[in-house]
């Protein structure tokens, strides 16, 4: 019995549950409203070329794969199988990132006193949930991660209602927000553009398992559009909301939701109605952020088999008798995952000081993808010009050149940014060498894995050959 389809509507929600990542709202409000003004600039020159590039090869090539399809079928099997590699990895230090939060956020709220110790533990608890859950049921994972994006929608609406009330009740926002005001300065966008690049990555999860979404040759492109407005909005109506009842220069980088709903509610209601609906948000948003890591645990290790990883290691192409998942890709990121916690919070005296590097490095690796990924459509569009594209970047070579490179630009220059220490760190050296050793390391790791898996296809091939000829 063939399975169901993903429906468009599913996709969409998948999508806003992946995308819109929780635990930057309250960064990017810490930004200040010179954010906004970056938030604007990079819609142009990012999201809506991303969204046309996304929409093309999304619709054009139909196998599950997506990223590493379109770079294989692009540059060959070396860049698509790195590709794929670089998708997968990121996220044995993106899955700590997304938990690391989700305590952050209830040690914020329900349990002030809690050690690093035990937002450690509860860290690699989540980390295991997640491959537990992944390896057990695929379908149960899409469902969590479909009602994940109608969590994330109601957190939003609860946010900006809040907001709005607040600002009534109290004769004005917390923060003064002037056109001037949003301009930002060029060391301004240095800083904040890396990581709005970052916010607006992942469209193209979706197509890692095309083969389960219902006609994407039509719905790909409607998803990427009805997507891409929704976390483009979602983004800068929550910056706005949290400012609006957080002074700029008071927002927490990692607790600032629940600080703003905490302050609105109880500002609107009293401490009776702070405390109840405060204590709703938050387990909304540790729901939210779990689905999050989940739906990318789910998209990056399906991306596995069509990066060709399935063939060239036995470890990573193991799959589980029963439930037919990437087990040991899962058990990898999970065993991984819970290292690399413990080097980190060892490594770390604050929880800030945690997120801030595993967030840069982690992205570091997920954007790596993307530089191979906009030139695909430039070299798709000249090698494959026959093939059928039911969406068409429009503007004809100029358009296809422009969502090429500048997305391409965009992600190189995050990469670059992200790269290099804050202000404030002791030291600086150090963390440079512990980021780009760390690239260059997993960079290394998969070249040698598709090589050491031609080397054993070629001596498989070989041992047939001469089988067949006794």
């Amino acid at each position: 019995m063939e399975s169901k389809k993903i429906s468009l509507l599913s996709m969409i929600m998948f999508g806003i549950c992946s995308l819109v990542v929780l635990y930057t709202w309250s960064a990017s409000a810490a930004r200040g409203t010179h954010g906004l003004g970056v938030w604007i600039i990079m819609a142009f020159a990012f999201l809506i070329p991303n969204c046309l590039t996304v929409s093309e090869l999304g619709s054009t090539y139909v196998e599950d794969g997506g990223i590493s399809l379109w770079v294989t079928k692009a540059f060959g099997p070396v860049p698509g199988s790195v590709v794929g590699w670089f998708y997968w990895v990121n996220y044995v230090f993106g899955l700590p990132l997304v938990f690391i939060t989700i305590m952050g956020n209830l040690q914020a709220f329900f349990f002030p006193n809690l050690s690093s110790l035990a937002q450690m533990a509860g860290t690699i608890g989540l980390i295991w949930f997640t491959v537990i859950v992944g390896i057990c049921n695929s379908g149960l994972t899409q469902k969590i991660c479909a009602f994940g994006g109608n969590v994330v929608a109601g957190i939003l609406a609860v946010i900006v209602a809040l907001a709005v009330i607040f600002c009534i009740k109290n004769g004005g926002t917390a923060t003064h927000f002037t056109l001037s005001g949003i301009i930002p300065s060029w060391s301004m966008f240095v800083d904040f553009a890396p990581v709005v690049v970052f916010n607006l990555l992942g469209f193209e999860l979706i197509s890692s398992v095309a083969s389960q979404c219902d006609n994407p040759q039509k719905n790909v492109p409607k998803f990427t559009t009805i997507t891409g407005i929704i976390v483009g909005l979602a983004y800068v109506m929550a910056t706005v909301a949290i400012m609006a009842i957080i002074p700029e220069s008071q927002v927490d980088s990692v607790n600032g939701i629940v600080d703003a709903v905490q302050i609105a509610a109880v500002s609107i209601g009293g401490e009776a109605l702070g405390k109840v609906l405060t204590s709703l948000i938050v387990i909304a948003i540790v729901y939210g952020l779990a689905a999050s890591g989940i739906a990318w645990a789910f998209g990056t290790s399906a991306v596995i088999s069509s990066a060709g990883l399935g063939e060239k290691s036995a470890i990573l192409g193991h799959k589980n008798k029963k439930y037919g998942t990437p087990d040991y890709a899962y058990l990898i990121m999970g065993i991984f995952g819970t290292a690399y916690t413990v080097l980190s919070f060892a490594g770390g005296d604050s929880i800030n000081a945690i997120y801030d590097f595993i967030f840069c490095f982690s992205s570091m690796l997920f954007m790596t993808p993307y530089v191979f990924m906009y030139p695909s459509l430039i070299r798709l569009r000249k090698i494959d010009p026959d093939r059928e594209r039911p969406y068409k970047v429009p503007g004809g070579n100029i358009g296809v050149w422009v969502c090429g490179l500048l997305p391409t630009i965009s992600v190189i220059f995050a990469i670059v940014g992200l790269s290099l220490p804050a202000e404030g760190v002791a030291n600086p050296g150090m963390q440079l060498l512990k980021s780009w050793g760390g690239f260059a390391v997993i960079t290394l790791i998969g070249i040698l894995l598709h090589y050491n898996g031609e080397r054993k296809a070629k001596k498989a091939a070989s041992e047939s050959l001469s089988g067949g000829n006794i």
